[in-house]
């Protein structure tokens, strides 16, 4: 997990799993996910699973687990300096959306 140590985490109790999420090298949101059935798992989610942009040199993310709409989601300022939310539903899987209006 080498990155420039932004790091958010939370336990989601969805999947009854651990979740972190943080920003490597490559200036994407990578995961690490534990759970009991399955051990460590990791992922690319940024540009991998969900098509989305970069993330901004020095940028951070945040995470939270939004049990209203029963998802995943990690904000980040994108490389194109908008607002993205990375979210995942077990329905839909992760997907990438610009949250911010056009100004």
């Amino acid at each position: 997990m080498t990155g420039q140590g932004t790091l958010t985490s939370f336990i989601d109790t969805l999947t009854s799993s651990l979740e972190l999420y943080y920003v490597c090298t490559d200036q994407r949101v990578h995961q690490a996910s534990w759970n009991a059935g399955t051990g460590w798992h990791s992922a690319d989610i940024n540009t991998t699973a969900a098509g989305s942009t970069n993330i901004l040199s020095g940028g951070t993310i945040t995470s939270l687990l939004d049990t209203l709409a029963s998802a995943v989601d990690v904000f980040y300022v994108g490389t194109d300096h908008r607002v993205h939310e990375l979210q995942w539903k077990n329905s839909t899987g992760w997907h990438d959306a610009n949250i911010q209006p056009n100004n």
